[in-house]
């Protein structure tokens, strides 16, 4: 004997010792446990979609952050390839620009100091690049000059296309006169790519 027909000789028996009322009541519980059971699977069904949306939702907002850093990676990748360029092809003789700018404005610079220092940020020292950083400083004094014309000075060496900036700057004041300034020490900076040695 299969299994349906073992069913359905069941069923046949349980119906005929019921009354009518009986099975009413037997139909209405049947469809209403199946009622209870569907309202169960497809609530959990909606709940598990909803939580599968808010995990795309989630996605969706992590890969738009995502692009987002790619687009600002991107620029400030370009920006560092432009400064690596200027970098390579940067032959300031520094101790001349110093000077040519320094008569322009009048001002007498005395005690040059060159400095050369490699930026290296390679932690093994062993290991050899093709090309390093270099700073190349030039330590100056100058006896006297006026706050005005130290200023104009100072602007035109960090305008200059090149990378260089007033690294450090120490100075006093004439006691007569604030704008007046005497002995001061002035360390400019410019940095060159250069092949490692």
């Amino acid at each position: 004997m299969s299994g349906t027909s073992r069913i359905s000789s069941l069923t046949d028996s349980v119906s005929s010792k019921l009354s009518a009322r009986e099975r009413i009541y037997l139909i209405v519980f049947c469809i209403s446990a199946l009622g209870v059971g569907s309202y169960f699977f497809f609530n959990t069904l909606s709940s598990s979609l909803a939580i599968t949306l808010e995990q795309v939702e989630l996605m969706r907002e992590d890969l738009a952050e995502v692009r987002a850093g790619e687009a600002h990676f991107l620029e400030m990748k370009a920006k560092r390839e432009a400064y690596q360029k200027k970098l390579k092809k940067n032959k300031l003789d520094l101790g001349k620009l110093m000077e040519r700018i320094a008569q322009e404005e009048g001002i007498t610079i005395e005690d040059f100091k060159e400095k050369r220092r490699v930026l290296d940020d390679v932690l093994d020292g062993k290991k050899k690049r093709e090309e390093v950083v270099v700073a190349y400083s030039q330590e100056v004094t100058i006896r006297s000059a006026q706050l005005d014309q130290l200023s104009r000075f100072l602007e035109k060496l960090e305008a200059d296309s090149s990378p260089v900036r007033v690294t450090s700057i120490s100075l006093r004041t004439s006691s007569q006169d604030r704008q007046e300034l005497r002995f001061i020490k002035l360390s400019v900076t410019t940095y060159k790519s250069e092949a490692d040695k």
